[in-house]
């Protein structure tokens, strides 16, 4: 390419002429880029039912029997930038790694929550041996395993729930009617029942919120009203 231009300077001119040459070389090629994962890796699971909490818990269960019976850990940073982007939005994102004779295994978890979907489970897999190359991680397989038998027990949690394993909380409405308000949380779908109702877990959608209204002036009075004049 060649490139010309005057100048001009006081009572002078003169022409240059530049020639240069401009090369384009191809982008530079890697056997193992790390950067796009081989297909069949990954898993993005639906899991109907459950919550954030318990896919949480889900994933705590897989990512501690994978230390304890696969002999993975949590990755360290270069471990961690051998694995490629997990899909947009999946939180709780946890890196395993385990190093042996054939090279170094890499394991992904996480889940993400939707709006109209239900939570999903994500697993990613995927081995570089030692000429560098990515294959897929054959302990991804063992990983469905645990994510089935970890939901048995959610599912076994469920039917065998009391009253005294669930959490509560009291919330003070201030200038607030509260059966108004238990009106209004009644046409969103929750659950209402009056004080004293036993609690029928297995017919009952969680939470179940009670109206317990305000005790009265005679039920606050640390001294009863005088039933007399006093003398």
């Amino acid at each position: 390419m060649k490139l010309q231009s005057m100048l001009f300077g006081p009572g002078r001119s003169a022409w240059v002429v530049c020639t240069c040459t401009v090369l384009c070389l191809p982008p530079l090629m890697q056997a193992n880029d790390l950067s796009a994962p081989a297909s069949g890796q990954g898993l993005f699971l639906p899991q109907p039912g459950i919550s954030t909490i318990e896919a949480q818990e889900l994933l705590e269960v897989i990512a501690t029997r994978a230390r304890a019976e696969l002999g993975y850990h949590d990755a360290e940073p270069q471990f961690a930038a051998l694995m490629p982007s997990s899909p947009d939005r999946v939180r709780g994102l946890r890196i395993m790694a385990r190093v042996d004779a054939q090279g170094t295994s890499l394991l992904q978890l996480g889940y993400r929550a939707f709006r109209s979907q239900p939570v999903h489970i994500w697993l990613f897999g995927q081995m570089v041996n030692a000429k560098g190359v990515v294959d897929t991680n054959g302990d991804l397989a063992h990983l469905t395993k645990m994510l089935d038998e970890a939901q048995v027990g959610l599912d076994q949690v469920h039917q065998n729930l009391k009253p005294t394993d669930l959490a509560h909380q009291r919330i003070t409405l201030s200038h607030i009617d509260s059966t108004r308000c238990t009106q209004m949380l009644r046409v969103f779908g929750y659950t209402i029942i009056d004080p004293g109702t036993p609690l029928d877990l297995a017919n009952m959608l969680l939470p179940v919120i009670v109206d317990a209204p305000p005790p009265t002036e005679a039920e606050v009075n640390l001294v009863p009203a005088p039933t007399t004049d006093f003398p």
